[in-house]
């Protein structure tokens, strides 16, 4: 395409990690504080991970209900694993996103008061910012990584939960197709976070052994 005599080309280029990077940040941050108190408290436990901004488009609510839809049908499953959801604050001055907070902290409350015993709490709802290392070591300790949005680019958080993993006992990633790396990570558990029936997570879940 030709515009004040220049020469214009658009085309779609693929985003990406640096994996190397990625798995030096998660092996250094497994020595620090935080990754250590995590690992603590999960008394042997299985740990699923989110990580996502507060937004619309994640799917959060709905991740939260997958949960909770586990717990339900899986009595075996409860006090056996904890779902770990990172939410970093983003655009905290509109009102949708207020209302979004509002609601998470609602159905984790929720969640909790219905499944929790005195030594376990299902799901852990954090709404701060973490520096790369934790996040990175955390991902690298979580034996799932579950990536849902109902409509998203790419997501890159994706790619850099694969790229955190110990090789010698790597995660699972659990991905919605609406994710632009769905057409990438082909080894991933692909699935519609909006549909009931395929998103069952007696399925769609790995079994806790």
């Amino acid at each position: 395409m030709h515009a004040f005599g220049r020469t214009l080309k658009a085309s779609a280029y693929t985003i990406g990690v640096y994996p190397d990077e990625i798995a030096e940040l998660a092996k250094a941050g497994e020595r620090g504080k935080p990754v250590r108190t995590m690992k603590a408290t999960l008394h042997s436990r299985k740990l699923i991970m989110s990580v996502d901004r507060l937004d619309y488009s994640k799917g959060l609510v709905e991740r939260f209900r997958a949960f909770e839809r586990l717990l339900e049908h899986s009595a075996d499953q409860c006090n056996k694993v904890s779902f770990l959801q990172i939410a970093p604050p983003t655009r905290a001055d509109m009102h949708a996103y207020q209302d979004i907070r509002l609601q998470l902290e609602g159905e984790s409350g929720r969640i909790n008061g219905r499944f929790a015993e005195l030594d376990w709490t299902p799901i852990l709802y954090i709404h701060k910012q973490y520096e790369r290392s934790v996040l990175a070591a955390l991902m690298r300790t979580a034996h799932v990584g579950y990536v849902t949005p109902l409509r998203d680019g790419m997501n890159l958080v994706a790619k850099e939960y694969v790229s955190a993993q110990d090789p010698e006992n790597p995660g699972v990633l659990v991905l919605s197709h609406f994710a632009g790396a769905a057409q990438e990570l082909e080894g991933a558990l692909i699935f519609n976070p909006v549909d009931i029936e395929v998103c069952d997570p007696r399925t769609t879940f790995p079994r806790v052994r």
